[in-house]
C-alpha cells in the first residue's frame, strides 16, 4: 500500500488513456482532483459520481476496465469506500482495475481494511499532484507484478 508522500521523479508509468473514475460525494473536490489528473498529469478520460450506488453499474459496465477508481471513504448514509471496493472484490472486478481509497480521516485500521479490501492505496486529503503521480506508479507496478 503507497503512502501519502510519493518519492522523488516518481512517474506513472500508465498509458495516458487509462479511463479514471472519481467517487466523491464533494462536487469541489471531484474538480480538484480532475484538474490534477487532466491538467496536471495528462491522464484522463475521467468521469465522476457523487458516490458508490452510481458507480457501481458503471464499473459493471466495463467502462473502467484497465481503469483506476478514486473513492472517498465517507458518505453520508450507509454507504463507503471500503464498502464500494468489497463489492467489486466479490464480485471479480478488481482483477480488471485498480482502487484507491481516499481519505479525511486516516488510521491504522482503515489502512488495513482498505488493504483487505483491495485498494492499492489509501491517501489523506487534501494531497497534491506528487502523491496523485504516485498512486499511478503504484496501481502500474501492481499490475506489471501482480
Amino acid at each position: 500500500m503507497s503512502s501519502s508522500t510519493p518519492p522523488s521523479g516518481s512517474s506513472s508509468n500508465l498509458p495516458a488513456k487509462t479511463p479514471i473514475l472519481i467517487v466523491d460525494d464533494s462536487a469541489q473536490f471531484r474538480r480538484v482532483l480532475k484538474m490534477i489528473i487532466t491538467r496536471g498529469l495528462g491522464m484522463g478520460p475521467v468521469e465522476e459520481v457523487d458516490g458508490p450506488s452510481e458507480a457501481i453499474p458503471l464499473i459493471r459496465e466495463g467502462r473502467f476496465e484497465d481503469g483506476v477508481i478514486f473513492i472517498d471513504q465517507y458518505y453520508p448514509g450507509n454507504e463507503d469506500g471500503c464498502r464500494l471496493i468489497r463489492t467489486l472484490r466479490d464480485e471479480g472486478l478488481l482483477s480488471k482495475l485498480s482502487t484507491v481509497l481516499m481519505t479525511c480521516e486516516p488510521s491504522p485500521r482503515l489502512l488495513r481494511e482498505a488493504r483487505d479490501a483491495g485498494a492499492v492505496a489509501l491517501i489523506a486529503k487534501p494531497f497534491d499532484e506528487g502523491v496523485v503521480k504516485n498512486c499511478f506508479a503504484e496501481c502500474a507496478r501492481r499490475r506489471a507484478f501482480g
